[in-house]
């Protein structure tokens, strides 16, 4: 019990240095103190590394999220609220072997602002695909499921009640992923496994009336 006090007090202070780090640097950012790494790119588009954290802003596509949002509401923001809300989860199941990254929304004069740690050797590759083992990319194009990624993708979604399904690729391949394609399994350089873009998570609760 006293272990587990003061690891929990341990990773309480690495994310408190953490949120203020990435508070720091998202105002930094909106006030245009900070250079990005693309910037020939439109200011929205633009990312950052400061403090060892990469930035990005969080993007209005309302095209993407056409049957599900309406024109005065702010798709984006609710990307970005569940992939943050999947990362509490994932928290909370502790599955052994599998990783996250550290993440924090920052809204500073009417800009949301995007803050995660880095994952090991992936801003030296030009090319996410390489690093890729779980997941789509390239919007279901290729799916990959690494057997390492899928047993503990297996276990999450055991524990969260979520399906196990096969989603047919370009080619008409059948792959089997637990929860959505959409979650990005990545290797770092360290050979740890890491999940990305979470907001696909849990599922719609087919209970909800909405429209």
């Amino acid at each position: 019990m006293a272990q587990r006090a003061q690891r929990d007090r341990a990773i309480s202070k690495i994310y408190n240095d953490f949120l203020n780090a990435a508070t720091e640097g998202a105002i930094a950012i909106v006030k245009g103190s900070i250079s990005p790494l693309n910037p020939t790119e439109q200011r929205k588009s633009q990312v950052f590394v400061y403090n060892l954290i990469f930035f990005s802003y969080a993007i209005d596509s309302y095209d993407n999220f056409s049957d599900m949002t309406q024109s005065d509401q702010n798709p984006s923001w609710t990307q970005a609220n569940h992939d943050l809300s999947g990362l509490r989860q994932l928290q909370v199941l502790e599955i052994d072997g599998l990783h996250y990254v550290a993440s924090a929304i920052i809204n500073y004069r009417g800009h949301r602002i995007i803050a995660q740690s880095i994952i090991p050797g992936i801003l030296n590759n030009s090319e996410l695909s390489s690093l890729a083992e779980y997941g789509t990319v390239d919007e279901q194009k290729t799916i990959q499921s690494n057997e390492q990624f899928h047993t503990l993708m297996k276990k999450v979604a055991g524990k969260l009640g979520v399906q196990v399904n096969k989603i047919l690729d370009a080619e008409g391949k059948a792959v089997e992923i637990a929860g959505c394609v959409e979650i990005k399994g990545i290797r770092g350089t360290d050979k740890r496994c890491y999940i990305v873009d979470l907001q696909g998570m849990t599922p719609r609760d087919a209970n909800f009336l909405g429209d």
